[in-house]
Order: C-alpha cells, then structure tokens, then sequence
C-alpha cells in the first residue's frame, strides 16, 4: 500500500540521516584525537623549553657568581698590588737617602 511505501522511505531516510551523524561522529571523534595528539606534542614541547630555560637560568646564575668572584678577586689583587708598590716606594726612598748618605760619606773621607 502507499502508507507502507511512504513509512518505508521515512525508514530508509532516517536510516540516511542516521549512518550521515554517525559518519559525522567519526569525523569529528578523529579531529579530537589528533588535536588530543597535538595537544599532548605540544605539552611535550613546552615542558622541554621550560626545562631548557631553567638550566640556562641556573647556568646564569652560576656565571653571575663565578663573575663576582674573579672581580673580588681582581679588587683583592688590586689592593695588594697598591699597598706593595706603596712599600716598594717606601724601601726605595729609604735606600736612595741611604745611598745619598753613603755617598756624602764617602765624599768627605776621601776629601780629608
């Protein structure tokens, strides 16, 4: 009959829009799968950089006190280098007056 006919191709239309949403779902299911994918990359990547990025921070840091070291190590040198060249100085003057002396000494020794 036309009724069986009609309710048929109701049938065979819903089933077609059913196995279309059904495909739809799998189309769908699979993007979130592969952004799940690229996501869980994405995490990876990140994870490496911040990982990257601490060892370099502490690398720094260890460069910032090996450089205050050697500087309070080049100001140490410095101030004992000056207070050697200021005794060095003293010593030297102290011997020229000496030779001066020796020399006036000797001068009027050998004019008596």
């Amino acid at each position: 009959s036309v009724m069986e006919e009609n309710m048929l191709i109701r049938v065979r239309a819903l089933q077609q829009d059913l196995e279309l949403r059904a495909n739809q779902q799998n189309e769908t299911n699979l993007q979130l799968s592969s952004l799940s994918e690229e996501r869980s990359a994405l995490e990876n990547e990140n994870n490496r950089l911040e990982e990257k990025l601490k060892a370099g921070e502490t690398a720094h840091q260890d460069l910032k006190l090996r450089l205050e070291t050697i500087e309070g190590h080049l100001e140490s040198c410095k101030l004992s280098s000056s207070a050697k060249l200021a005794e060095s100085s003293q010593q030297t003057e102290t011997l020229q007056k000496s030779l001066c002396k020796k020399e006036a000494e000797l001068h009027k020794a050998m004019s008596s």
